[in-house]
């Protein structure tokens, strides 16, 4: 019985591992996209016992220090955690995924590096399904779905299809 503990801790620090190897390495990549530069990375705090193991998320925006995330700007904090969710969905993608305000704390400056970097994404035949109140995210759609309410306070779902103009 110890030895299928033992073959099964195995196996699941090895995916573990390669799991974590792989969302490192996504995440680099696409936080240096969110933020146009910069360096980020995860780091395990005991290598040792990766089936107990915590993850420090490192950062260092263009012209900063290297930083723990705690020590961002609210902003800062949602552009990388987005840039690990981005990470982490890149790493076993779907075919779609569905973000609730992701952007609610960013700026219309990190508003648009957002809306950029998904616009330019490569999706895999993905689709994104997004709840956002922000202008410069809603601009890059494919199609608008809102609740609007009438003077008898009844609510009316809304459809917009977008159209592509730019030639």
């Amino acid at each position: 019985m110890l030895a299928l503990i033992d073959e099964i801790d195995r196996i699941a620090q090895n995916h573990f591992y390669k799991t974590f190897q792989e969302v490192d390495a996504n995440f680099r990549e696409i936080f240096k996209k969110l933020f146009y530069g910069g360096q980020a990375s995860l780091e395990l705090t005991d290598d040792k016992k990766l089936l107990e193991t915590g993850i420090e998320v490192l950062v260092q925006p263009p012209g900063k220090q290297v930083q723990n995330i705690s020590l961002l700007s609210s902003g800062e904090k949602s552009l990388t955690a987005i840039a690990l969710l981005f990470a982490l969905w890149k790493t076993n993608p779907t075919p779609f995924c569905f973000f609730d305000e992701i952007d609610s704390s960013l700026d219309e400056i990190n508003a648009i590096r957002l809306s950029s970097f998904i616009k330019n994404y490569d999706l895999k035949d993905s689709q994104i399904i997004m709840i956002t109140h922000q202008k410069e995210v809603m601009k890059i759609a494919d199609a608008l779905y809102g609740i609007t309410m009438d003077g008898n306070g009844t609510s009316k779902l809304m459809s917009i299809k977008m159209l592509d103009l730019g030639g």
